[in-house]
């Protein structure tokens, strides 16, 4: 399965109804060249929608507006590729509720 289409099948199975700005950051994503290239440098298992959008947010990022979101993301790459290498995300219940 390709980057973008994990993000496009994100966006319509798990932000859908959910999370409007992540659905919509999601579809941006899916649908940007630029974004994808850069995530095509990481490992797939980094390449998670949850993941890019948590280490914008952590550092500080826009994800309100998927353009900005955009212009922050290529500008601030070798950030965002530092945390996104060092750093996972947990979204099972199980794991979250483990002492």
């Amino acid at each position: 399965m390709t980057t973008a289409t994990k993000y496009a099948e994100f966006a319509a199975r798990e932000a859908h109804g959910v999370s409007p700005t992540y659905e919509r950051l999601a579809r941006a994503v899916s649908r940007d060249e630029q974004v994808l290239a850069l995530l095509g440098t990481l490992p797939p298992i980094k390449r998670q929608p949850n993941l890019l959008f948590g280490v914008v947010q952590f550092l500080g990022g826009p994800v309100e507006d998927p353009a900005a979101f955009h212009d922050y993301t290529v500008e601030n790459w070798p950030a965002i590729e530092a945390e996104m290498r060092t750093r996972a995300t947990q979204t099972n219940e199980a794991g979250r509720c483990a002492p």
